[in-house]
């Protein structure tokens, strides 16, 4: 039997010569318009290009990634003042961005906790304590400073919560550890009648830790 026919090798298509990975209008056989053109646009774009390529990126410092972008830092909002607009704005923005990427590692360190319990099944619980110890305390300090804030939460209002945690725990000590005995008394006691007041109202105080107990009795005495 005769040998197969080999097919014959597809041949490429044939382009033209101008038809080149250039630009058309940068070859020197373009039409003369586009050259015109050309030296034209040079004439302007070279200034700019000088100017950017020796001053402004050299300025810079060292080129950053496109998708890790480094804001500078700004002062925060307990560092402006209450009438500077640009100063809140900024600590704003910058509330804001701290607040995706706080979120985006939080993200991170769930999915890696996630995945070395899948891969160490059945025993994932047990072998990845120091995964799921690194996303508790994450996401602990994460709750503390954006929790119960909502979408809305502005930088002033993350900062009155930091202040007001502040305060709580000079009193009562942790979060979550309850009161106080003697503020619990105080509370107690918050709401007595008077009956040196009209008929109906009533007299809310705090009894100071600095005063004598019997003057404080004697003031008791006269309420009741």
């Amino acid at each position: 039997e005769p040998p197969p026919e080999t097919p014959e090798p597809v041949q490429a298509p044939s382009f033209p010569a101008t038809w080149s990975h250039t630009h058309y209008m940068q070859r020197d056989d373009a039409p003369w318009f586009w050259r015109m053109y050309r030296r034209a646009f040079a004439q302007l774009d070279r200034p700019v290009s000088f100017l950017k390529e020796k001053v402004a990126e050299p300025m810079r410092g060292e080129k950053q990634a496109y998708y890790h972008r480094r804001y500078p830092r700004v002062p925060s909002i307990d560092q402006c003042y209450t009438d500077d607009i640009v100063c809140a704005f900024e600590a704003e923005q910058q509330y804001r961005r701290d607040k995706k990427v706080d979120f985006a590692i939080l993200a991170l360190l769930r999915q890696r906790f996630h995945d070395c319990v899948v891969w160490n099944t059945p025993n994932g619980l047990y072998l990845c304590k120091e995964q799921q110890q690194q996303f508790q305390d994450n996401e602990t300090n994460v709750f503390i400073k954006y929790g119960d804030l909502g979408y809305f939460g502005t930088a002033i209002d993350a900062y009155m919560k930091q202040k007001h945690r502040l305060i709580w725990e000079r009193r009562h000590g942790p979060v979550g550890t309850g009161r106080r005995e003697k503020y619990l008394i105080a509370e107690d006691r918050e709401w007595s009648w008077n009956p040196a007041m009209e008929s109906g109202r009533r007299q809310r105080y705090f009894p100071s830790e600095s005063e004598p107990d019997n003057a404080r009795k004697q003031r008791e005495q006269r309420a009741d």
